[in-house]
């Protein structure tokens, strides 16, 4: 739960970065030329960020207000852990 949380925080502070900030080109950026190899693809951060936000139940919107954003995600991670618990 953790490493979701501090995913999220790191995705609501790329949102709020001005567009010219290098940090923000990367991460909504794409790669156009490469190869990979052979298999499943492994994970991206941006694959990772959207299952967060999905298993949060949480919008890109809402990443926009950060005490709302760490109040709901800490109450989604109780209701997680004590689900997982029983």
């Amino acid at each position: 739960m953790l490493v979701r949380k501090n995913r999220l925080q790191k995705l609501a502070n790329i949102l709020q970065m001005h567009n010219q900030r290098t940090l923000k080109k990367i991460a909504h950026g794409e790669v156009t030329k490469g190869s990979r190899k052979v298999g499943r693809p492994k994970m991206s951060w941006r694959e990772c960020t959207k299952n967060d936000l999905k298993t949060f139940n949480l919008s890109l919107q809402e990443l926009q207000n950060p005490t709302k954003l760490f109040k709901h995600v800490n109450i989604h991670a109780k209701l997680i852990t004590n689900s997982a618990n029983k």
